[in-house]
């Protein structure tokens, strides 16, 4: 047999394990805190997330990019949608996006204890026929009490807290919240679950 028949023989080396942090944070982040940075912490709290970017960010290696916690913050306003985030934030760029993809990755993970849509889920449900009035006042321009926002909120998002009650309907069309309220009447949210879809997409 010769040695390249033995060659053939041997078992072929294990694929490297995938990196743990390569799906929230951009390749460039990466790559620097592998290299400049010495090492990736084990764990990627929301403190050291922010810390790493903001050193990331210092070394000038990629200059222009919105801060990772201003992104972070408009997710959680935007309902997690990217789009609204550039344009609020005034960045069309390619690595402006992708630093909101993988910060919307992060939220999903190791940072999900942090979304309002999860951390601030709420088991009441207020009466179908406040919820209705209040939409009904609050689409139409009416006027809308503390308490009736927070009534729409509860039961259209499940939530007892996070970004304000009108930023959060407004984010959505008439249409969709006249369907959600009537979908609440029937035990869903159909706002929360697109919420929670943004955050995992």
């Amino acid at each position: 047999m010769s040695t390249r028949d033995l060659a053939s023989l041997r078992p072929a080396p294990a694929p490297a394990p995938p990196d743990p942090h390569a799906g929230v944070l951009a390749p460039a982040v990466l790559s620097w805190a592998r290299s400049a940075a010495g090492r990736v912490p084990a764990e990627l709290d929301r403190a050291a997330y922010l810390q790493l970017h903001s050193r990331f960010d210092r070394a000038g290696v990629l200059p222009g990019l919105p801060a990772v916690s201003a992104v972070i913050g408009k997710l959680h306003d935007h309902g997690y949608r990217i789009d609204p985030v550039l344009a609020e934030l005034g960045c069309s760029t390619p690595a402006a996006r992708e630093r909101a993809v993988y910060a919307r990755r992060w939220l999903a993970g190791p940072g999900r204890g942090h979304c309002w849509i999860v951390s601030r889920e709420t088991a009441d449900r207020p009466a179908v026929s406040g919820v209705e009035s209040a939409a009904e006042a609050f689409l139409g321009g009416g006027e809308v009490s503390r308490e009736q926002l927070g009534d729409l909120r509860a039961a259209l998002f499940g939530t007892d807290g996070g970004p304000g009650a009108r930023r959060l309907l407004g984010l959505f069309t008439a249409a969709e919240i006249e369907a959600a309220v009537t979908a609440y009447g029937e035990g869903l949210r159909p706002l929360r679950d697109a919420v929670l879809r943004e955050l995992e997409s």
